[in-house]
């Protein structure tokens, strides 16, 4: 079996069989901006994929970061922002190798359910806590279920994790502002339950 980024390469490599592949960004980071629960800032995405919602939030004046760790993904990023006009950096970086400046909001969208480790998964939640300024913003959206692995349609691990264990997960590192059950819209039809939490870095 292919490791999974070598999983994510080949899927990228065609774009119209990935089923997360999205021409908007999600309403919910949408209406945060809206809102002025984030206003234009420095941001990191982390798991950006082919850039949309990076592109928005430049778009709406804010200094964006966004990494992922398929070659392709951010080619296609960068493709996406040039065409766009629009100026943002993508960078091809694995979460482990972040070693970056610190940000006003971090956020990752269908991106923490592919880490399926309970210890990475902490790891992952303390570096992001690392990367955030004082009194930064952090928002993770990931798919939700009884706390099982599951084995995708396209032979990739994923954790769905209940509302109480992500919340234990997230509490020694941040004050959560916003917690809620949402409904993710999959491309191919219906709808998937998922944990959105929106929450600010605690000292």
């Amino acid at each position: 079996m292919k490791n999974p980024k070598e999983l994510f390469e080949q899927m990228y490599e065609k774009p119209e069989e990935v089923g997360w592949i999205y021409t908007a960004p999600p309403q919910e980071l949408v209406t945060l901006v809206q809102s002025g629960k984030v206003r234009p800032c420095s941001v990191l995405e982390i798991g950006c994929g082919e850039g949309r919602s990076s592109l928005f939030l430049a778009l709406k004046g804010f200094t964006v970061t966004g990494i992922d760790w398929s070659e392709q993904a951010i080619k296609r990023a960068q493709q996406n922002a040039q065409e766009a006009g629009v100026l943002c950096t993508f960078l091809t970086l694995d979460f482990k190798e972040l070693r970056l400046k610190q940000f006003d909001f971090i956020f990752d969208w269908r991106f923490l359910h592919d880490i399926v480790d309970k210890e990475e998964r902490k790891r992952y939640v303390e570096i992001v806590h690392r990367h955030l300024k004082e009194n930064g913003k952090y928002l993770s959206v990931s798919f939700a279920g009884n706390c099982e692995l599951i084995n995708s349609p396209r032979n990739v691990l994923v954790y769905f994790a209940s509302m109480d264990e992500m919340e234990k997960l997230f509490t020694p590192y941040f004050k959560i502002i916003e917690k809620k059950m949402i409904k993710i819209v999959r491309m191919r039809g219906g709808k998937r339950n998922a944990t959105y939490f929106f929450m600010k870095k605690a000292i």
